[in-house]
């Protein structure tokens, strides 16, 4: 594979860390990579070892991660729940979750709901992403 042709994969690959949260389909991918979707799904497998989509749904998993990593071995289990809409929820925490919600808000995002002080010490709000399913962010709050 010659150099240029890694520079069109990189622009791809850089699409989709930077719009991850998106829909992303393999056609637009391959757009950025000024190739066409078969050739390009195959290009990706060579240089980096998994498609496209396998790229893109790893991505999105670990910025989901929270703790160690997830194993090798459950890695494509994982993938398949959260592909499928089946994953049920995850939670985020963060240092601001008004900021947070705006973020992600801005991204296109399904809102389930805004941002809410809770009684029991947290503020937080949830969306749904594209495969279905629901995000939350939580802020702690300090004890009263």
């Amino acid at each position: 594979m010659d150099a240029g042709e890694l520079v069109h994969l990189r622009r791809a690959r850089d699409l989709i860390d930077r719009e991850y949260a998106r829909p992303l389909n393999v056609p637009a991918m391959a757009r950025a990579a000024a190739m066409s979707p078969s050739h390009f799904a195959r290009r990706c497998r060579e240089a980096y070892g998994e498609t496209p989509y396998q790229h893109l749904l790893t991505r999105r998993i670990r910025l989901m991660a929270i703790g160690p990593p997830i194993p090798p071995a459950d890695q494509d289990t994982v993938r398949d729940l959260v592909s499928k809409g089946s994953l049920g929820g995850v939670i985020f925490e963060t240092d601001d979750c008004r900021a947070a919600f705006e973020q992600v808000r801005a991204k296109g995002a399904g809102v389930l709901q805004e941002p809410i002080e809770q009684p029991y010490g947290v503020i937080d709000c949830a969306f749904r992403d594209p495969s279905g399913n629901m995000i939350r962010f939580s802020e702690r709050q300090p004890p009263r």
